[in-house]
C-alpha cells in the first residue's frame, strides 16, 4: 500500500501521544477516511502497549449509522484483511440493532449517529479518550446540532 506524504503524517499523528486535536481538510475520495481507518487501529496498538491492563474508549461518529457503515467500515474491513486481522479472533466489529462497535485488544471503538439531538445524547457520559467525527462539517452545518457538537469533550483526538 503506498501512501502520500499527507496521509502519513496523518497516521502518524494519530497514533502519537499528546495530540490533542486533529482537523483534516481535503476533498472527496482524498483518502481521508482510508487514513485514518489506518491509524484508529495503529492507535489502538499504541494503546495496547502502553497498558494492557485496562480498557479503553473511543467514538466514532458519523452524519447516520448508514454512512458510518459505507463511509469507515467497509476500508476499515480493507484494513484488517491487509493485516491479516480475523473478526472474531483478532478483533470484534458489531454493527447489529443494539450493539456498534469495533473492539481491538483492549480499545472498544463505539460507532455513533449524530445527525439529531437525540443521537448525540447517547454519546454523552462515556469514558472516551478518542473522538473522530466523520463529516464534521456536514454535522456543524446544521443549526440544530452546533450546540451539542461544541459540548463533545476536546480533551481527546478529534478527527
Amino acid at each position: 500500500m503506498e501512501l502520500s506524504e499527507k496521509q502519513l503524517k496523518l497516521i502518524n499523528d494519530i497514533k502519537s501521544a499528546n495530540v490533542p486535536e486533529i482537523s483534516v481538510l481535503g476533498s472527496v475520495q482524498s483518502g481521508k477516511t482510508f487514513s485514518i481507518d489506518l491509524g484508529m487501529i495503529l492507535y489502538a496498538s499504541e494503546l495496547h502497549k502502553y497498558d494492557n491492563t485496562r480498557e479503553f474508549y473511543g467514538a466514532i461518529i458519523g452524519w447516520d449509522l448508514q454512512t458510518i457503515k459505507g463511509n469507515i467500515i467497509e476500508p476499515l474491513r480493507i484494513h484488517l484483511d491487509a493485516f491479516g486481522y480475523r473478526d472474531g479472533k483478532d478483533y470484534e466489529l458489531t454493527f447489529g440493532q443494539n450493539d456498534k462497535y469495533f473492539k481491538m485488544w483492549n480499545v472498544k471503538f463505539y460507532f455513533f449517529g449524530f445527525n439529531t439531538k437525540i443521537a448525540f445524547n447517547r454519546i454523552l457520559g462515556r469514558p472516551l479518550i478518542f473522538i473522530w467525527v466523520d463529516e464534521a462539517a456536514r454535522i456543524y452545518g446544521n443549526l440544530s446540532l452546533q450546540e451539542s457538537f461544541d459540548e463533545l469533550p476536546r480533551k481527546t483526538s478529534i478527527i
